[in-house]
């Protein structure tokens, strides 16, 4: 009998060693795809003591558009391979909703006295493979339910890549 479980578990083993890694509902936790054919957004999410850790990686396909972050918070903007904006990113757990929101606040390069600031709320969709992504407040226009912008990213892994180089990854 033990025997028979034991070529049972090697063959599944081995049949599996080729599939892709399986996707699950884990909340907000992994690695989130958007975008359309010109702008590819990965958001990755992790759970960190205090909460969660969020970190963005946008460019366009010409990468004429690049925003990268780290887990640290700190993100650049550039255009063209020129730096416009540096980001501090920080994330919380609203406590009425339980819904992930994600402030970021930039200063431009160039002119320090530019601001750009925005807070983003992330919603898991049911089933646990969409993620909504809608804008609340922006640069001190605050948008109500029905006109928020919103973004969708579609879950692409359960886990995080370690930098942000890995997300861009086939």
């Amino acid at each position: 009998m033990r025997r028979s479980l034991a070529i049972l578990v090697a063959a599944f083993v081995a049949a599996s060693c080729g599939l892709p890694p399986m996707i699950s509902d884990t909340g907000y936790v992994g690695t989130w795809r958007g975008g359309n054919d010109r702008v590819v957004s990965l958001v990755a999410i992790a759970r960190a003591a205090d909460g969660y850790r969020v970190r963005v990686d946008l460019r366009t396909d010409d990468a004429s558009w690049v925003t990268a972050c780290a887990w640290d918070g700190t993100c650049e903007h550039r255009v063209k391979g020129v730096p416009t904006y540096r980001y501090r990113v920080r994330s919380w757990v609203e406590p009425e909703t339980h819904r992930l929101r994600v402030e970021f606040d930039g200063h431009g390069v160039a002119d320090p006295g530019t601001t750009d600031h925005y807070v983003d709320e992330f919603v898991v969709q049911p089933g646990g493979m969409r993620l909504e992504c809608s804008t609340i407040l922006r640069n001190g226009t605050t948008y109500p339910d029905n006109a928020r912008p919103k973004r969708t990213f579609a879950k692409v892994a359960n886990g995080v890549a370690a930098s942000s180089a890995e997300l861009r990854a086939p």
